[in-house]
C-alpha cells in the first residue's frame, strides 16, 4: 500500500510514530553511515554503538529527531573534511 502524503506530513502504519517525522530503514541508515564506523555514528547522536547496530539490524527504530540530527551532524563532519 502506497504512503498516504498529507499537509507537510507523510503519514504510514509502519515507517513514522504519531505521523510525525520520517523513520529510515535499516539500508538507508547504512547507506548514510557511509565509510563511519558505528562509533562515531553513535557518537554523534549521543548513544552507544549497540544501539546504532540495532538501528542497522532493524532491531530498533531511530526516533526520526536523532535521525535529522544524524544527518546534519554527517553533513557537516563531510563539510570539515573536504
Amino acid at each position: 500500500m502506497p504512503p498516504k502524503w498529507g499537509l507537510f506530513i507523510m503519514e504510514t502504519k509502519t515507517r513514522n510514530r504519531g505521523a510525525f517525522g520520517y523513520v529510515p530503514t535499516p539500508s538507508e541508515i547504512i547507506l548514510a553511515r557511509g565509510n563511519l564506523s558505528q562509533a562515531k555514528c553513535a557518537s554523534l547522536i549521543y548513544t552507544t554503538q549497540v544501539r546504532w547496530s540495532n538501528y542497522e539490524n532493524g532491531k530498533s527504530r531511530i526516533h526520526p529527531a536523532m535521525w535529522e540530527l544524524f544527518l546534519e551532524k554527517r553533513k557537516r563532519l563531510s563539510n570539515d573534511v573536504l
